[in-house]
């Protein structure tokens, strides 16, 4: 996972080519350190990221990251739904 700022707002994605969108948009990647294990996009589907560990408010970010609207309202077990379904 990557999360990235810009302004007072901040973006989680699951992948390098994602965020390197997001760079482009003028966001900056937090946590670094993550980048280099980021580097294969294929590594970071959602199976593999741990999504039932995640707080709400993760699944949040990942599913704002996905371009999936109206999160704010969902609880865990719809986050979870539609995040699998973006897929």
């Amino acid at each position: 996972m990557i999360i990235l700022k810009r302004d007072n707002v901040e973006r989680v994605v699951l992948n390098m080519a994602a965020a390197e969108k997001l760079v482009e948009e003028g966001y900056e990647i937090l946590n670094p350190s993550e980048k280099a294990e980021e580097a294969n996009p294929e590594e970071a589907s959602p199976e593999e990221t741990n999504l039932e560990a995640m707080t709400t408010e993760e699944l949040r970010q990942v599913a704002k990251g996905k371009g999936i609207k109206g999160v704010s309202s969902l609880k865990k077990e719809e986050l979870l739904e539609a995040i699998r379904k973006a897929d």
